[in-house]
């Protein structure tokens, strides 16, 4: 598998679901927005600096990312908590004044920068067509096409 490939899967989505071990050892997810493009392995995500999943991120440093729509894609990664003016700066949007009233500039706001590990990938034809492919592979002894699946270690 191409490692372009899979990134440009995850180009398509701007929402994942970050999962990472809360305090009593347990997976918890959050939605997150993707900020900017993938670049040299990295995803970032902004965050508050006081909020829970900080505290917890500060503890245990490895997380999963999930997209799904068409596709599904999941990254594993770890954390690291960047609080760089300029880069928040350059990764800004006017969307994020929605979560951070403060501004790229706000003490509270950081950034999680995820290096990524590794990628599993699912692609998907389309809803309708791996349904009769899925109705098909129950009716019959064929494998249904259900799209494409790989995995790459980064």
């Amino acid at each position: 598998m191409d490692k372009e490939k899979v990134y440009k899967l995850i180009k398509d989505y701007d929402i994942g679901m970050m999962t990472n071990v809360n305090e009593s050892g347990k997976l918890v997810s959050h939605p997150m927005t993707r900020q900017g493009d993938i670049e040299d392995d990295v995803l970032w995500f902004f965050s508050e600096r006081d909020s829970e999943k900080t505290t917890e991120l500060k503890k245990n440093n490895s997380v999963n990312i999930s997209f799904s729509g068409d596709d599904y894609i999941s990254v594993s990664g770890t954390v690291e908590i960047v609080d760089d003016v300029e880069t928040k700066k350059d990764l800004w949007s006017k969307a994020n004044k929605t979560f951070f009233d403060g501004g790229p500039e706000d003490d509270q706001v950081i950034l999680l920068k995820v290096n990524i590990d590794s990628v599993e990938y699912w692609t998907s034809n389309n809803i309708l067509k791996n349904a009769f492919e899925f109705a098909k592979g129950m009716a019959t002894d064929k494998d249904p096409d259900l799209g494409e699946n790989d995995a790459l270690e980064i």
